[in-house]
């Protein structure tokens, strides 16, 4: 990667206002219609050949599972770094992705995701995350030939576009609690060294309240500084709460990249 890689995805108008003209001409601007829908987004990052690495920038935090199309177009492992107040792991009620499921097929059919960690839910979500993961293995769909590990496996070979989650990805989730206490400070580190694989990035900006701020997000990229791990990509949605931080909180994250700030991004070529 060359050059910068810096978009924006203006769904709402948003970007286009006078007050983000300045955001706006650090990197390149692109218009999209939420009428399109997921699908002629997907079209459109591969029309204008838009790469998955770097920043990029989105009006509409509801467009969030829009990250699964980047993710799509790695050629190498790596964990899922997701900020975000919970797990989008319900079952489709469509074939269409969509904004409540889309980790859900993260999780089943993207082979080079080798784990996720979900930073800042509840500590409520835990309950419901545990419950959504117990039923993954039902989106397993060639179930003949038994349940046994090694019958997994050689379905698992046979049909490689559907992979055995209980086998491949594993979630980690530190809650707003952990981060207050500490817990996330002593252990994410540790945890991202064990796995030593880049990452790629996913900021829900309606995470930021009262239960995890903007010094919650810092602590977080702290740990991450500290494992030395790399990042491929990020991907910020813009929230529409009163706490989610606006244009200095991006203008701090494009100096960062800018700068390659203590090896934090990752260089990689498509």
């Amino acid at each position: 990667m060359e050059k910068e890689q810096i978009s924006f995805f203006d769904f709402q108008g948003r970007y286009g206002r006078e007050e983000y003209r300045s955001l706006r001409e650090k990197g390149m601007y692109y218009t999209e219609s939420l009428e399109q829908g997921c699908m002629g987004f997907r079209k459109s990052l591969l029309e204008k050949d838009i790469s998955p690495y770097g920043l990029h920038f989105f009006d509409c935090a509801s467009m969030h599972f829009l990250t699964k199309f980047f993710l799509e177009r790695l050629r190498e492992d790596f964990i899922l770094l997701l900020f975000d107040h919970q797990a989008d792991l319900k079952r489709r009620e469509a074939r269409a992705l969509c904004h409540n499921s889309w980790l859900r097929q993260v999780m089943v059919r993207l082979p080079h995701c080798r784990g996720i960690l979900l930073l800042g839910a509840t500590e409520e979500e835990k309950g419901i995350i545990n419950d959504a993961l117990m039923t993954l293995g039902d989106e397993f769909v060639p179930m003949q030939g038994g349940d046994s590990l090694e019958s997994r496996r050689e379905l698992a070979a046979k049909h490689p576009g559907v992979r055995d989650p209980l086998m491949h990805t594993s979630l980690y989730c530190f809650t707003d609690r952990d981060f207050q206490s500490g817990r996330a400070k002593t252990h994410i580190p540790s945890l991202l060294r064990l796995v030593q694989l880049p990452l790629y990035c996913s900021i829900d900006k309606d995470i930021f309240g009262k239960g995890f701020t903007e010094q919650e997000y810092r602590s977080a990229m702290d740990c991450v500084l500290a494992s030395g791990q790399k990042i491929l990509g990020m991907n910020i949605f813009e929230g529409d709460g009163e706490a989610a931080p606006g244009e200095a909180f991006n203008l701090s994250l494009i100096k960062e990249y800018k700068e390659n700030a203590l090896g934090l991004f990752q260089k990689t070529e498509l």
